[in-house]
């Protein structure tokens, strides 16, 4: 796989994570509305250690 096609699944993967974490972050208010705050806060954690574990795994750290 040459740089290009690397960097941009990359892109993709990133996006298509951080695109569940925004949403994630916008349903809390719906779930706090319902009384159900546990499950809002349960998809924010899940989709931070998700970002936490996949991305230092593909290269994706400050170095």
């Amino acid at each position: 796989m040459d740089d290009a096609c690397a960097l941009r699944r990359i892109r993709l993967v990133h996006t298509l994570v951080w695109a569940m974490f925004a949403a994630s972050i916008v349903a809390i208010p719906v779930f706090t509305w319902r009384r159900d705050a546990g499950v809002a806060g349960s998809l924010v954690c899940a989709f931070v250690a998700i970002e936490a574990c996949v991305f230092p795994r593909i290269g994706c750290v400050a170095r």
